[in-house]
């Protein structure tokens, strides 16, 4: 066994331990960048995780309003890595958080703006095309049905549309978690997916000609009567939850990486003498360490 198969699978193991961790948005510091669960990664973990089902969750999903030039309104849903509200989150002049919590809308810089939308794994949608239900002001909604994904329209229930489609499967509502709402203890016959209203945007925009987009932040609710999904959250200073991978954590040493360890365990017996090749200070630490919580447990 190889000093470098080792490392690998020590550093493999590392990477791959998802914490809940409570907070506002700015915890978001606390976890390793690219690993921000998004809305679409933790619908798919509900479905084996059933204790992340109570819980109302901040996600990595960035979404900017942005006004056409035609009048038009387009939403874009960015992942991690061009959410502009995550980038300048602690920004120490206009930061997003202090514009949100204190205007409601966060106005980034224009060309960032729009080198995010054209980024590769962004969705973009033309919101007219989405049939939205709802009579407030600043925010509508898709009104989804579980039982088959069909949309809720002034004609009824119908099969979403190519754009709808694009947008349900961006956010993780596929046959498979629409099931599993469905089938869940809350027995969930419909969910929804909140927007900011075309119509605000376009308000908005127009009386900030400066700015060609307004951002705001996402968040998904625990499994209650619907289980909804928000894109327009402005209130990101409310303690809730986020899940990814805390920061600086060692894959020994902490009672939560038991699982890890017993991995890494297997590692270290195939070949012992070229483990202790490779083993540091640390390393050994935290294994001394477990095997004292072990001989005092088994006391």
């Amino acid at each position: 066994m190889s000093s470098v198969f080792l490392l690998s699978n020590m550093e493999s193991l590392e990477t791959t331990v998802l914490e809940t961790i409570p907070g506002d948005l700015r915890a978001v510091s606390e976890l390793k960048p690219g690993t921000f669960r998004h809305v679409d990664q933790l619908q798919d973990e509900r479905q084996n995780n059933l204790e992340l089902r109570d819980g109302w969750f901040y996600t990595a999903d960035g979404h900017g309003y942005f006004l056409r030039e035609d009048g038009g309104v387009d939403w874009a849903i960015m992942r991690e890595s061009e959410n502009l509200v995550l980038r300048h989150i602690d920004d120490e002049v206009n930061s997003s958080y202090d514009q949100l919590v204190d205007t409601c809308n966060y106005f980034p810089d224009n060309a960032e703006s729009l080198s995010a939308k054209r980024a590769k794994d962004t969705v973009v949608v033309d919101m007219s095309k989405l049939r939205l239900s709802g009579s407030d002001d600043e925010f509508r909604y898709l009104d989804i049905r579980t039982e088959d994904g069909f949309i809720n329209t002034k004609d009824g229930y119908q099969a979403p549309n190519k754009d709808e489609q694009k947008v349900m499967s961006r956010l993780g509502y596929t046959s498979k978690n629409l099931e599993m709402l469905r089938n869940s203890e809350q027995e969930i016959e419909k969910t929804k997916i909140y927007v900011v209203n075309p119509v605000h945007v376009q308000r908005v925009l127009r009386s900030n000609p400066e700015h060609n987009s307004l951002w705001r932040a996402s968040r998904l609710n625990y499994f209650d009567g619907n289980s909804l999904f928000v894109a327009y959250v402005r209130n990101v200073n409310i303690n809730f939850c986020l899940r990814g991978v805390r920061r600086d954590v060692s894959p020994i040493g902490d009672a939560q990486e038991d699982a890890s360890l017993k991995s890494a365990y297997n590692v270290l017996l195939t070949d012992p003498l070229e483990a202790v090749k490779v083993m540091n200070d640390e390393i050994a630490a935290g294994i001394a360490g477990l095997l004292q919580k072990y001989l005092s447990n088994k006391g």
